[in-house]
């Protein structure tokens, strides 16, 4: 029987916004295009960031040197933040299944950017476990995180599910027995949810 619902944030929560805001930041300051997004995310400080060794300051400092060019971080910055906008659809139907189940989060996202997400968006009044690669020090696909999440819910992985749109990213939760759901949309979401 499922108890608990997890759902990952880039893609799922929120509509994808990393390579969008570094294409607007090109864009907007004459940047030939993907030459920034190999200094923004194919680097190992990106995957630091990500699991908070290092801070949302050092990686700007990290991806500036590295970039060859001062970035304008208040630019990006705002940019980054309003290009993962709210999946509202989602969101609603998770809102149903408040009280019939645990719901949490489980993601590979750098701290600060999740913390933005999470108060700006008011989440704390609809999930109630967070197993955040930048608070945890663990990404997807190790198992490690999907545990954590297993156990600040208090459940096995039998009476789990996690959405998520990345297949790269769940074998982690196939291994412990939860039931992985590949997000498409809310409809198929709810046709697979229910078999």
């Amino acid at each position: 029987m499922t108890k608990a619902i997890f759902f990952d944030t880039g893609g799922v929560l929120l509509k994808e916004g990393l390579a969008q805001s570094i294409r607007e930041y090109e864009r907007r300051f004459g940047v030939p295009e993907g030459l920034l997004y190999a200094s923004a995310h194919d680097r190992p400080y990106w995957r630091e960031f990500t699991l908070g060794n290092i801070t949302e300051d050092e990686y700007w400092r990290q991806l500036s040197q590295d970039f060859g060019q001062e970035v304008k971080l208040e630019d990006w910055h705002d940019i980054v933040r309003k290009s993962f906008s709210p999946n509202l659809p989602l969101l609603d139907f998770i809102k149903t299944l408040q009280g019939q189940f645990i719901l949490g989060v489980i993601s590979n996202h750098p701290k600060e950017w999740f913390d933005y997400y999470w108060d700006t968006y008011k989440w704390g009044d609809l999930f109630t476990v967070k197993a955040i690669s930048g608070y945890v020090h663990i990404r997807k696909p190790d198992p490690k995180i999907f545990q954590y999440a297993l156990r600040q819910a208090g459940v096995n992985g039998e009476e789990a599910i996690y959405v998520d749109d990345r297949p790269e990213r769940v074998e982690g939760a196939e291994t412990l027995g939860i039931r992985v759901i590949m997000y498409q949309d809310v409809e198929h979401l709810k046709a697979n949810f229910i078999h």
